[in-house]
């Protein structure tokens, strides 16, 4: 008796450090459970400083890449001078919330599901510099109908959209120095 008796009392000291190793380890996932964590906006918004004629200006970004549905609205009624947005559920409806930005210079929707609908709406918007809208809905024919006669365009990302090579080098060629294209 008194042998298993000295054996408990070996086994007891290790066997409760074990037990408060545990606690100590599941507490988090328990306090999680209870009081879960707030959701983080994936909506990234910053302000960053651009020289523009010799003075030091600041311009708002927004990056909706990677955001969920609802954030979307967070475009409405703002001027973002750059839009990262390249999201497979992004739409002609949800892009027309873009309509009437006055600062916007930098468009990524690459990879979303606009149509020739859109250009047509960002034909409007005079800033606009750089436009990405590879591997989209919209057609060649759109491109070359809404977007290859601005002049305020500098930078196109057209990939997948089937564009003959002369009607891209057609377009750069007209400001040849500052236009470039992908296709």
């Amino acid at each position: 008796m008194l042998f298993a008796l000295l054996n408990l009392k070996r086994v007891i000291a290790p066997v409760a450090v074990m037990f408060v190793g545990v606690l100590i380890s599941v507490a988090p996932l328990a306090i999680n459970l209870i009081v879960p964590a707030k959701p983080q906006d994936t909506a990234a918004v910053e302000k960053k400083e651009i020289e523009v004629g010799g003075q030091k200006v600041f311009e708002e970004r927004i990056t909706l890449t990677g955001a969920k549905r609802e954030e979307y609205a967070k475009l409405e009624g703002k001027n973002f001078a750059v839009v990262q947005w390249s999201n497979a559920d992004v739409t002609d409806d949800d892009v027309a919330g873009l309509k009437g930005m006055t600062t916007l210079r930098e468009l990524d929707l690459n990879n979303t599901q606009i149509t020739d609908k859109t250009l047509e709406l960002l034909a409007e918007i005079k800033t606009l510099k750089v436009l990405r809208i590879a591997n989209t809905k919209a057609t060649a024919e759109g491109v070359k109908k809404s977007l290859l006669p601005l002049s305020n365009l500098t930078e196109l990302d057209v990939r997948g959209l089937k564009l003959t090579r002369k009607e891209l080098n057609d377009w750069k060629a007209i400001n040849a120095a500052e236009r470039k294209f992908a296709n």
